[in-house]
């Protein structure tokens, strides 16, 4: 029963130039990258809301400068 899978078996019918030949994945595509800095621009109201620490302080509008007067 096993002894097909010696001829049959996918990994003895490839070929092994995995370190002659770059392999390159058809189906990859461009990931779009999202660092840190623009996550946190993004988010930075609702971080600060969740109680999250954020790197740069969150901004005051001018209303609520203008309130705290």
């Amino acid at each position: 029963m096993h002894m097909g899978g010696v001829f049959l078996s996918p990994t003895r019918n490839t070929t092994a130039n995995s370190r002659m030949v770059r392999h390159v994945n058809p189906w990859n595509y461009k990931v779009k990258v999202h660092t840190y800095d623009d996550y946190e621009d993004e988010f930075r109201e609702k971080m600060v809301e969740a109680g999250l620490p954020v790197v740069k302080p969150l901004e005051e509008t001018s209303d609520n400068a203008e309130n705290k007067e």
